[in-house]
C-alpha cells in the first residue's frame, strides 16, 4: 500500500513538472515594412491578460 500511494505521488509530481517545463512561453509572428520584407530589432510587446511579453525581431 505504502508503495502504491509512493508511486502514485512520484508519478504526478513527474508528470506536472514536464507539463510546466513545456509550457514555456513563445511569441511568434513576422514583422514587416510596406515592401513586405522582415524588420529585425523591433520590440514587441504581447500580454495575455496576467503577464506582459517581450520579444525583439530577429
Amino acid at each position: 500500500m505504502r508503495f502504491r500511494l509512493f508511486f502514485c505521488m512520484m508519478l504526478s509530481v513527474l508528470a506536472f513538472g514536464v507539463a510546466s517545463a513545456s509550457a514555456e512561453p513563445l511569441l511568434r509572428g513576422v514583422v514587416m515594412d510596406e515592401g513586405q520584407k522582415g524588420l529585425p530589432g523591433v520590440a514587441i510587446s504581447a500580454w495575455d491578460g496576467e503577464r506582459v511579453y517581450r520579444a525583439l525581431t530577429d
